[in-house]
């Protein structure tokens, strides 16, 4: 189930043993490096730590800036028949500090350009509705990472991707890219309005000059 909240906690149980899990997990991962080049050759999936009680991992992006990966914890508990792991997901706080902060300019400056009247409603809407749209494309990115690595822990600890968690996977990919798409046609249609329909913004709607006034004849 897909929360509102950037945060999911589930619980893997696998009948490999402690060890077992813990061989399956470093096969995948590396230790954190200060520096990353893009060409850098590593068969590793995820940067982290992994001890005897649990880990914290991030997948490794290497070709492009993705803000979106969760940092994934894990405990270990070692059950009858093989080994319980829970695990948890959750945006980086940082990431969650920039959006709330950046949401907080953007609409005090919103406010502020319509209490002048320097922008027409139309043009108020769109500067309204485009943050929106792109809250919920980061929170869908970001539940497309969970879903992710939820198949990649699946694959380390389990040997085995269930069907319904590809077709959930390909669900939210479907989600994101009609969002993207219904926000771009939502900005051109607000844009084609304001344009042939004479609702200008007042910027562009001002004369270049005024007209000189009349000249009054003699006689």
């Amino acid at each position: 189930m897909v929360r509102l909240l950037p945060k999911t906690q589930f619980i893997f149980q696998t009948p490999k043993p402690l060890q077992s899990v813990i061989q399956c997990l470093e096969a995948q991962v590396e230790a954190p490096k200060q520096w990353r080049w893009v060409f850098n050759s590593t068969s590793a999936l995820y940067e982290g730590s992994i001890s005897e009680t649990g880990f914290t991992i991030r997948r490794l992006v290497t070709n492009r800036r993705n803000s979106f990966v969760p940092n994934i914890t894990g405990c270990f508990q070692t059950a009858s028949g093989g080994t319980q792991v829970k695990i948890t997901m959750q945006l980086d706080p940082w990431v969650s500090t920039f959006l709330g902060s950046w949401s907080l300019i953007w609409y005090s400056g919103c406010l502020l350009i319509w209490f002048t009247q320097a922008m027409t409603s139309d043009l108020f809407l769109v500067f309204v509705g485009l943050p929106l749209f792109m809250f919920v494309a980061f929170w869908l990115a970001f539940w497309l990472e969970v879903e992710r690595s939820r198949a990649d822990l699946m694959q380390m600890l389990l040997e085995r991707i269930p069907e319904s968690r590809q077709k959930k996977r390909f669900l939210l990919r479907f989600l994101f890219g009609s969002l993207i798409l219904l926000s771009n046609i939502f900005v051109l249609g607000v844009f084609m309005n304001n344009r042939f329909s004479g609702g200008l913004p007042p910027w562009q709607g001002l004369p270049e000059r005024l007209p000189a006034a009349p000249v009054k004849p003699e006689f």
